[in-house]
């Protein structure tokens, strides 16, 4: 009755974590759609004045963000840097994105930058998250760190749901491992898959919460895809180890047996009295051999 509670909110943490990282995911993979068609249009083709601003606002019309209310209230800020964008002369030419190396891959980091943030800032708006919109406040920052906080909760939770389950395994009766303080139950495979499983847990878990390297291997991971595929073969592997070491357990032990024996020094209807002999129970039997009751 103890682990009930926190066995229920593992699952509810896992289960609602692993919604948030599904939209996370989806909202990165668009996110990383924009920025290459951004790229076509701009270091690929060298559109310039209306010609780039048509190019970004078909772009930013494939996402369909106005169907959301907060995302049609973002646009408006989406829509103003594209103006600028498209009054600014040269601004995509060959001579501003011969720098393939910065960190927009070519694109003019200055002239780019508003319509980024603004741009990505209307995607996690159309998706009804309550952050704050563009202006002082950088909304783009704040739902970074709200998916770095949802990555740190579901982790937490398969944290705590894996304990569960690796008490529930040491207190479960099994015959063969002795008493839950017999170190024999400590080193089974059960536990041991358990106790693997929760260390790569707190790996990925401080990994997420470091900065630096960590943090930027943390966005890209969520964006492949990977993070749910991880849990469930995690989970997976619990579960081959326990139906192998199931399997182990029923093949190294042998059940009682019984067996008939009509002896043939004794006479008359007196039954035999039952006596363990090597380990074998043996039943007694009457003078036709069949056993007695």
């Amino acid at each position: 009755m103890a682990l009930h509670l926190p066995f229920h909110l593992a699952i509810l943490g896992v289960v609602e974590g692993s919604q948030q990282l599904a939209q996370a995911r989806y909202i990165y993979y668009n996110t990383e759609l924009m920025l290459s068609k951004a790229w076509y249009g701009c270091v690929g083709q060298h559109l310039d004045g209306q010609a780039l601003a048509s190019n970004l606002t078909k772009n930013i019309e494939y996402f369909k963000m106005n169907e959301s209310a907060r995302g049609t209230i973002a646009l408006e800020s989406v829509y103003r840097e594209i103006y600028i964008l498209g009054n600014t002369t040269n601004v995509c030419s060959p001579a501003n994105t011969t720098n393939l190396n910065n960190e927009f891959r070519g694109i003019p980091f200055e002239s780019f930058l508003g319509f980024y943030i603004e741009t990505i800032g209307a995607m996690f708006q159309s998706f009804d998250i309550d952050i704050p919109f563009q202006g002082k406040v950088n909304s783009t920052r704040i739902a970074f760190r709200s998916w770095l906080l949802v990555y740190t909760y579901f982790w937490s939770a398969i944290i705590l749901l894996l304990v569960c389950y690796t008490v529930t395994s040491l207190l479960a009766e099994t015959a063969g491992r002795g008493h839950w303080r017999s170190v024999m139950r400590y080193v089974s495979l059960a536990i041991l898959s358990r106790a693997a499983m929760i260390v790569l847990a707190v790996v990925m878990l401080a990994v997420g919460l470091s900065s630096g390297p960590g943090y930027y291997f943390i966005q890209r991971y969520i964006m492949t895809g990977w993070l749910l595929p991880t849990v469930v073969l995690a989970f997976w592997s619990i579960c081959v180890t326990d139906r192998l070491g199931k399997m182990w357990q029923q093949k190294s032990e042998r059940k009682t047996k019984y067996e008939s024996v009509a002896p043939a020094d004794r006479e008359g209807h007196e039954e035999v009295e039952q006596m363990p002999l090597n380990g074998v129970r043996r039943r007694g039997t009457n003078v036709y051999g069949y056993p007695s009751h």
